[in-house]
C-alpha cells in the first residue's frame, strides 16, 4: 500500500510592480518594494527595470519606478 505524504518544492518566482512617488524615483521605488512585500512572502532581490515621470504642464507632478521582484515560492503537492 502506497502512502500519502506532503511534499514542499521551493523555488525563486518573479513579479514585477509600480511604484510612483511625488518626490523621486528612490521612494517610487521603495513604495513598490514594500507594497509587494505585504502581500508576497520572503522577497530576494528588486531590480528596477524601468523609471518615467508624468508631466504636466511642463513640471514633473509624479515619478514611477517600474520594479521586477524575486521571491521564494513553496509550492505544496501530495506524493
Amino acid at each position: 500500500m502506497r502512502k500519502c505524504c506532503r511534499a514542499t518544492r521551493a523555488g525563486i518566482d518573479g513579479r514585477a510592480r509600480s511604484g510612483t512617488s511625488l518626490t523621486s524615483w528612490e521612494e517610487a521605488a521603495r513604495n513598490a518594494v514594500e507594497t509587494a512585500g505585504s502581500s508576497l512572502r520572503d522577497l530576494r532581490v528588486a531590480e528596477i527595470s524601468r523609471l518615467d515621470m508624468r508631466v504636466d504642464g511642463g513640471k514633473v507632478v509624479e515619478f514611477r519606478a517600474r520594479v521586477s521582484l524575486s521571491f521564494k515560492n513553496e509550492v505544496s503537492g501530495m506524493h
